[in-house]
C-alpha cells in the first residue's frame, strides 16, 4: 500500500480515512472469540478476543495458548510453519477440540513465501483461524496481514519472539505455569499491548470439560 502527501483538504480527508481504516480494532460484525470466562473477556474492550485481526503471541507458551484460542473460534483451523518446524502432539490438540477434522497443516519455507501463504489462508474465508510460526513481518508486512484478516473474517495469531513495531490489534506474552492440583493447563498472559485497552498480567487456566479458559487470579505487573 501506498499513498502521495496530500497536497488539498480533500486529500488530507482520504488519508485521514485510510488511517482510521488501519486503526480500526475489529471489522464490522466479526463476533469476537469468547474465552468462556465472562470476567477474563471483560478486561478487553471487545468482550473477548476480537476475528477479522491480527493477534501476536511471544513466549515459552506461545503455541499452547494460540491452539487453545483457536479451538475455542468457530471453523478450520490452519497452521502455518516453516518445514521441520515443532511437531503438534494430538492427544494434546483433542484436549482445545482440535480434531483431525478442523485442522490444516501448511509448511512453507521462511521469509516471503511463508508470508503470502499468510496473507492467502486470511483472505480465504475458508478458515475460522490461522496460526502462524516462523513468520517475522515488518510493520508494512503487519499492516497488509491486518488487512487480509479483516477481509477473511479470520483470527490471525502470529507467533513470534522479539518487539518489532507491529499493527497488530493485541500482543500477548504466555508462560507455562504450574499445573493446578487436578492437573489443569496453567499459563501466566502478560497482555503486553491492546488497542483501546490497558497492559495486564493474568494468571488464566484451561478446563479440559467445559473447553475454556478460567481467570484463576490478576497479578502484579
Amino acid at each position: 500500500m501506498s499513498a502521495s502527501v496530500p497536497s488539498t483538504p480533500a486529500d488530507t480527508g482520504a488519508l485521514r480515512q485510510m488511517i482510521r481504516r488501519l486503526e480500526r480494532p475489529m471489522a464490522l460484525g466479526q463476533t469476537p472469540v469468547s474465552f468462556g470466562d465472562a470476567v477474563l473477556d471483560g478486561i478487553l474492550p471487545w468482550g473477548g478476543l476480537p476475528t477479522g485481526a491480527l493477534h501476536e503471541v511471544s513466549g515459552p507458551g506461545a503455541l499452547g495458548f494460540a491452539l487453545a484460542i483457536a479451538g475455542r473460534a468457530p471453523g478450520r483451523v490452519m497452521r502455518i510453519a516453516p518445514p521441520g518446524g515443532p511437531l503438534l502432539y494430538g492427544p494434546g490438540l483433542a484436549r482445545f477440540a482440535l480434531t483431525p477434522r478442523r485442522l490444516i497443516l501448511a509448511d512453507a519455507k521462511r521469509g516471503p513465501a511463508l508470508l503470502w501463504a499468510l496473507e492467502e489462508a486470511l483472505k480465504s474465508k475458508a478458515l475460522g483461524s490461522v496460526i502462524v510460526q516462523g513468520a517475522d513481518p515488518d510493520l508494512t508486512e503487519t499492516r497488509r496481514l491486518q488487512l487480509a484478516a479483516e477481509a477473511g473474517g479470520s483470527l490471525a495469531l502470529l507467533i513470534r519472539d522479539g518487539g518489532a513495531a507491529s499493527s497488530a490489534l493485541t500482543r500477548w506474552h504466555v508462560t507455562p505455569a504450574p499445573a493446578s492440583a487436578d492437573g489443569a493447563i496453567r499459563w501466566t498472559l502478560d497482555l503486553l499491548r491492546c488497542r483501546g485497552g490497558r497492559p495486564r498480567r493474568l494468571l488464566v487456566e484451561w478446563q479440559d470439560e467445559a473447553l475454556c479458559f478460567h481467570l484463576v487470579s490478576p497479578l502484579g505487573n
